[in-house]
C-alpha cells in the first residue's frame, strides 16, 4: 500500500497493550482526568483482566504511570522489537470471542480512509515528508480519551479512541462522525510530525497552526462545510479568534 494512504487495521502487540492498561490503574485515572463512559467491550476487558491485576507487566505499568500519568512509552515498547506480554492472559481467546465490536470500528474508519491520499496531503500541509506507512487503529478499549501516535523503523501507528459522547452515553461508533475522524487523524499526526516546530512556538500558536492544517485538510479530504464547522467550533471552544487568519495565511 502507498504511504500516501492510510491502512486501517489491528496491531495485535498494541491491542495488548490496551489490555494491559484496562488491567493497571490506568481506567481509575482516566475518569478522574474526564468522568466519561465506555465502549461495552471495556467493561468486558476490564471484567476479563481483574484476576491479572498482579502480573508483573501491569505492577510495572502501575510504577510508570505512577512515575508520570503517561501512556505513550507503552505504545513505543508495543511496537517496537521487544513488545511487552500479558502472561497467562489468553487474550486471543478473548478478543475472538468478541470480534463483531472490532470489526465495527474497523469497517467505520475504512468506510472513511480508503482511498483518499490524506498522507501526501498533510505532508504538504506540514512540509514534512513522510517516509513510512501510516496504519490507522480504532481502540474499543483503552486509552479512551485522547488518541496516541507512535512509530517504529517502519510505520507510524495512529491509535483512536471512539468520540466521547454526551453525559453517561457509550461513545459514538468510530464510522458515525467522517468529519470528526479525519480531523482528529489530522491534528495528532500532524503534531507528530511537527513536536520540535511545535513546541518551539508556544502553546497557543502551536495549537492555531495544527488547526489550521486540519481546516485546510478536511477542505480537501471532504468539502468546505466541514472544514468551516471545525473552524468555527474550534475558534469558539478552545478560544482560539485567530484561527481564519492563520488559515488564510497558510493558503496562501
Amino acid at each position: 500500500m502507498s504511504e500516501h494512504y492510510l491502512d486501517v487495521t489491528i496491531n495485535e502487540a498494541i491491542r495488548t497493550a490496551t489490555a494491559l492498561l484496562a488491567a493497571s490503574n490506568w481506567p481509575t485515572m482516566e475518569q478522574e482526568i474526564t468522568p466519561h463512559a465506555v465502549h461495552p467491550h471495556s467493561k468486558q476487558l476490564l471484567h476479563y483482566v481483574e484476576s491479572y491485576k498482579k502480573d508483573t507487566a501491569v505492577i510495572e505499568l502501575n510504577e510508570a504511570l505512577a512515575r508520570d500519568g503517561a501512556v505513550e512509552d507503552l505504545f513505543i515498547t508495543a511496537v517496537s522489537p521487544h513488545p511487552p506480554t500479558f502472561a497467562n492472559a489468553d487474550l486471543d481467546e478473548f478478543w475472538a470471542s468478541h470480534p463483531v465490536a472490532w470489526d465495527e470500528a474497523v469497517d467505520g474508519l475504512k468506510a472513511i480512509f480508503d482511498g483518499k491520499p490524506i498522507i501526501s496531503t498533510l505532508a504538504r500541509l506540514t512540509g514534512v515528508e513522510v517516509t513510512k506507512p501510516v496504519s490507522l487503529m480504532p481502540t474499543i478499549t483503552y486509552p479512551l480519551l485522547t488518541p496516541v501516535v507512535v512509530e517504529n523503523d517502519e510505520r507510524i501507528f495512529i491509535i483512536l479512541p471512539p468520540a466521547k459522547a454526551w453525559g453517561e452515553s457509550r461513545p459514538w461508533p468510530h464510522g458515525d462522525d467522517p468529519g470528526w475522524a479525519m480531523a482528529q487523524v489530522a491534528f495528532h499526526l500532524s503534531q507528530h510530525l511537527l513536536k520540535e516546530q511545535v513546541a518551539a512556538m508556544g502553546e497557543t500558536d502551536g495549537l492555531v497552526h495544527l488547526h489550521a492544517i486540519v481546516v485546510l485538510c478536511l477542505e480537501e479530504e471532504m468539502n468546505y462545510a466541514e472544514s468551516m464547522a471545525h473552524l468555527v467550533r474550534t475558534k469558539r471552544e478552545q478560544k482560539l479568534p485567530q484561527l481564519m487568519a492563520a488559515v488564510e495565511a497558510m493558503r496562501g
